[in-house]
């Protein structure tokens, strides 16, 4: 139980939100089972602002699916948490158009190197949302020669993304010597 987790872990207060008066009714439930279970731990009610007061996570995963959904899930949740459902909507994807050509610790290698990468702040367009919205274009193509070589070329095409133009090479060009350097065991003729 909550209660017991917060008395464990040293936590005095746990906080709430109330959107409407349905969260009400069953966070009053939950208040009343927190406080049977440990009284000591006082519950805080947060109410949010009129313009987030009608987002849930539930409505949220709701606009996960068609197309374009990350630009429409954008304008109710943060930055970083469009990041992590962005992440975990691709991660399937990744592996179920790798695991042909890599072993799994690969593929897992490649997926958190992208998700590190893809999620720095300075990226406006290079980012999880546009590997994703590639994959998807990719997935609508039946026939595709060297398809892990294809998707592997989605995956670090910027991973590198250097806004700073005082540099000798291209974000290509870094990108394709940082997948030699730092995926182990690839087949490395698709970065050249």
């Amino acid at each position: 139980y909550l209660a017991q987790y917060a008395k464990k872990r040293g936590v005095s207060h746990i906080l709430r939100g109330i959107r409407n008066g349905g969260d009400f009714s069953y966070e009053q439930t939950i208040y009343n089972i927190n406080a049977d279970i440990e009284p000591e731990i006082k519950t805080v009610f947060l109410i949010p602002p009129k313009a987030i007061s009608d987002v849930s996570s539930s409505l949220v995963m709701g606009l996960i699916g068609p197309s374009g959904w990350p630009s429409v899930v954008a304008k109710y949740v943060p930055q970083s948490a469009l990041n992590r459902i962005v992440a975990g909507e691709l991660k399937p994807l990744i592996k179920k158009e790798l695991m042909s050509a890599l072993s799994e610790s690969q593929v897992n290698l490649v997926f958190t190197v992208l998700e590190l990468r893809m999620s720095e702040p300075h990226r406006a367009y290079h980012t999880l949302e546009h590997v994703y919205e590639m994959i998807q274009k990719l997935q609508e193509l039946d026939q595709v020669p060297e398809r892990p070589q294809i998707v592997l070329a989605i995956l670090f095409h910027d991973i590198i993304y250097n806004v700073n133009q005082q540099i000798s090479k291209s974000n290509e060009e870094l990108s394709a010597e940082f997948m030699k350097r730092n995926i182990p065991g690839i087949n490395h003729s698709i970065a050249e």
